[in-house]
């Protein structure tokens, strides 16, 4: 969290004073003013006495990344009084693939990862399809993928309900990297 000092014109729109209190801190995020002026507004929130919180997330290349999530407090007059979370850059890990959609992991091979937990075969990637329903929500980035009934793990669990999944990015130290959200 950062106690902050910045000028005290009001500005009346929370999120455009939360968005103007990220632009003077965006070097300590290590992220360009652009970067933050892309950060979607999640929501915005006012509290018993006018304070307000506006959340903002990140996403690069239209993905969400995973956990960059900063919430600005601010008083009833729009200064901003504290921020949490963390914002970050949109540098890519050198040393990894460069984009959710490239080849080395699909999204079958994602949720394939993910069923190992519960004794499915490492083939199960194979026989994931997906279905006619849930209908995708539009403007939702997850997709589901689900497996026949007669598919059952080593000890006789079942995917009772297909698998949600989304590709982000994940923050590692040097940089993004392509994964996928799978529940």
């Amino acid at each position: 969290a950062a106690n902050t000092g910045a000028s005290r014109r009001p500005v009346t729109d929370a999120a455009t004073a939360g968005r103007n209190q990220l632009r003077n801190l965006a070097s300590m995020y290590g992220m360009t003013t652009a970067e933050v002026d892309a950060a979607p507004v999640l929501y915005t929130q006012t509290l018993r006495g006018g304070a307000r919180l506006v959340r903002f997330a990140n996403r690069v290349d239209g993905v969400v990344v995973f956990g960059d999530e900063a919430t600005v407090l601010l008083d009833a007059q729009s200064q901003p009084l504290n921020i949490s979370g963390s914002l970050g850059g949109s540098g890519r890990s050198a040393s990894r693939k460069a984009a959710p959609v490239s080849g080395e992991l699909s999204p079958a091979k994602a949720v394939a990862v993910a069923l190992r937990d519960f004794e499915f075969a490492a083939d199960v990637a194979g026989q994931l399809y997906e279905p006619a329903e849930p209908v995708v929500e539009a403007g939702s980035d997850y997709r589901w993928l689900a497996l026949p009934e007669a598919v059952k793990g080593a000890q006789g669990g079942v995917l009772t309900q297909p698998a949600r999944y989304r590709p982000v990015w994940f923050r590692l130290a040097d940089g993004l990297v392509a994964a996928y959200y799978v529940e």
